[in-house]
Parts: structure tokens; sequence; C-alpha cells
């Protein structure tokens, strides 16, 4: 890894994300993190900066997942409850530095991570993708964030104990909830709305928490200058949610033309996250994952495609996410870009994890382009991937310099 300096990378193809064309010939000049220039020919007297020549290889902005659980290092989500924080800790640092070697420079946390790896990130001490936090979910007892066994009673709220969620009932803890979360700098309030895949106890098509809870959770994040994002699938829950004013919808495998016309009128994002259905079907059995979950998943598989599609044609800001979670489907997330080539242009798909991710997490200014003035987030690909997004698959092979804030995490030129 090569720290901050003056880095000039050369014979540059280079994307403009939001004319989906490229310019070629380019040169980007990055000093102290930031591009300070893309030109098409930066000056030969640059005596102390590093240079890379890329001999006309295509370079995009850094990848940013709106949906990841860093820590979810097991399958089996429950789990984490009963592991040791420093252990987690540790396995979480490997599959960052894993999500940053497949070109992901930027992750927004849909619950599990906290302050303290966001600021590792930030101070150098650990190598993984800028990390946007939102530390637990909040869940209703019985909802998808309580993973208890039925005949099990007792919970221990122990904050700093690993697992995706907290449980929290009625509007005051809710309030005092949200409230402990911005304070250690949650960029964002995740709650579940309705029941999911792999809880023991709910199904995806019930509703969680009551509109006086949702309500108050907006209102608090709100009043911080932050957002709420909703773990949704039924249109029931979906419609609530954005009526409420949530601004982020997480899975939305069952919007409706209600909720197409909401998402419209409110702003609001969605953010699809077929991968995790697809790799619990076809992983899940080997990994332990019980049949219930399986049969979930499913369930709502087929609903998630339709609901991209749906997303597209109403040009609705769909943001990229994946939601996988263990570190054996972690490995699948790049095949996210092929799944969605099912119902979107390329160029679509990669706006989907740079310019549109970058306004859902506020972060449109800094990040998400190939732009002077912006953070130094690079890739250099090789081979075309307007032409075949399916290279993305294969990170290890296509990624040829991977830079993050000024920082070379890889490059094959050296």
């Amino acid at each position: 890894m090569v720290t901050k300096g003056t880095t000039i990378i050369k014979n540059a193809k280079v994307l403009d994300v939001e004319t989906g064309k490229y310019n070629p010939h380019c040169d980007i000049i990055v000093e102290d993190g930031i591009i300070s220039k893309v030109t098409p020919k930066a000056s030969e007297n640059e005596t102390n900066a590093e240079i890379i020549d890329v001999k006309g290889a295509a370079v995009v902005p850094g990848f940013i997942d709106c949906h990841v659980h860093v820590t979810s290092i097991f399958a089996d989500l429950g789990e984490l409850t009963r592991t040791a924080p420093s252990y987690v800790t540790l396995r979480t640092i490997g599959l960052m530095e894993k999500t940053l070697q497949r070109g992901f420079t930027t992750v927004r946390d849909a619950g599990g991570a906290d302050y303290g790896l966001a600021e590792a990130v930030e101070e150098g001490l650990i190598a993984g993708p800028r990390l946007i936090h939102g530390s637990k979910i909040l869940s209703p007892t019985g909802g998808h964030g309580d993973f208890r066994p039925k005949a099990v009673f007792e919970y221990d709220n122990f904050y700093f104990q690993p697992g995706a969620g907290t449980i929290v009932d009625g509007v005051t803890e809710v309030r005092k909830a949200c409230r402990h979360e911005i304070r250690q700098g949650a960029r964002h309030i995740k709650f579940c709305g309705c029941g999911g895949c792999m809880s023991p106890n709910d199904t995806p098509e019930m509703d969680q928490f009551s509109s006086e809870e949702i309500a108050a959770m907006v209102e608090e994040a709100n009043m911080a200058n932050i957002y709420c994002c909703g773990h949704l699938y039924s249109a029931r829950s979906i419609n609530r949610a954005l009526r409420l004013g949530v601004r982020s919808i997480e899975h939305g495998n069952y919007i409706d033309d209600e909720g197409v016309e909401l998402m419209l009128e409110k702003n609001a994002f969605i953010v699809p996250t077929n991968m995790t259905d697809i790799m619990i079907i076809e992983m899940g059995k080997e990994l332990g994952i019980p049949d219930y979950v399986i049969e979930k998943e499913k369930r709502v598989v087929d609903a998630g495609y339709t609901a991209m599609e749906k997303a597209y044609k109403h040009n609705l800001q769909m943001a990229f996410g994946t939601d996988l979670i263990g570190a054996d489907m972690q490995e699948y997330q790049n095949r996210e870009f092929t799944v969605r080539s099912q119902f979107m242009p390329a160029i679509d798909i990669i706006r989907s994890a740079t310019t549109v991710a970058a306004k859902l997490i506020r972060m449109e200014e800094q990040i998400g382009q190939v732009k002077e003035g912006f953070e130094a987030d690079l890739l250099v690909i090789e081979g075309d991937p307007l032409e075949d997004i399916s290279i993305l698959e294969k990170p290890e092979e296509s990624l040829q310099v991977i830079m993050k804030g000024g920082k070379l995490y890889k490059n094959t030129y050296a």
C-alpha cells in the first residue's frame, strides 16, 4: 500500500458516469487523496509524483454497496450474539479487506457495524472500504431482529455484544434507541418495518412497529439531519413507511404501483438485494441455514426480480445493494452486477453503484465520480464494463488498480 502524496494515472480512458461516455487519453492527478485535475496531458515536471501508466485502460469511480453487514461473519445471524466481540472484530477486518479488493471503496452498513470500525478504517488502522454505519437495527419484540427461539424469554440487551439488531418496544424506547445511535455517530437509522426470511418467528408479509413508533424514528432522524431506512418487503409495509417519511426502502420485493407513486412523490430510494435471496437458495443447505429460511427466500426471490424491473421502468432512484451474510456468500458480491444486467443497461448498473448510491448516503459531492475535487476512489479495469458488465464478477482479474482516498490497495502496473 502506497501512502498519500501525488499520483498521476496516465493514459486513462475515464468514464463520465453522468453522460455514460468515456473520455480517452486522460491523465488523472491525485494530490493528498483528492482528484486535483483530470486533463488530456499532465505536466512532466511532477518529478516527485508516482506515475501509473494504465495504457488506455478504463477508469471508473470506486463502487458503493448500500446494503452490507460487515460483521456478519456467519450465515446464521443469531450465532453472532453468542460470539466474543473480539473474535467477530478480527474476522470482520479480513472480510472488509476482501470487500475493498472487490472494488467497493465505500459501503453502507445496514446493521451490526459500529463507530469503532468506521473510525479504524478512517484512521488507517485497517484496510477496508469507507464505512457508513448506522449501528444496530431497531426491531420490536418478535421482529426480524429478534433471533431468540420461541422457548427463550430472557433477552440480553448488552449493546456491544455482536449482532445486527436491538429490541425496542414503544415510542419511548424507540426514541431513546435512536438518540443512542445518533450520539455514536450513526449516519442513518435502520429499522425492521416487516418480518424477514432469516428471522425465526415472523414472515416477510407481517408488518412490524406501529405507525407511531416509525414516525418517532423518522422525527428523531430528521432532527439529527440523517434519515431512516427500513427493512421492507410487503407493499403494505413499504407504502406505510413512505407515507411516514422513510427515505430508503431496503429490499422492496413486493412494491406495488402505489409504492412507485409514493417513491416518486417523496424522492425516496430503493435498494434491491436480490443476491442474498439467490445465494441463500443456492448455498443455504451446505452452510447449515434452516429449511424455513430457504423456503421463505424461494417465496420472495421472483418478486425481487419483478421489483427491480419495475423500479427501473419507472425511473426510481435505485441504489446498489447485496445484503450478503457470512464469509462464504460475501465472495459473490460482484455477481450482483450481472444479476442487474437482466433488467438494466450496464451504465445504469454502474450509476446505481456510484452516483445514485452516493446521493443516497448524502456524499454526492465527494464520491461517485472521477471529477476534480472528489475523493480519489478509482478503479482501473481491464476490459470494458459498458460492453460486458460480467467482467466485474471476477475482480481479481479485471481490477488492475484499486485506489481509495488516494491510497493504493492494488496496482498490477508496479
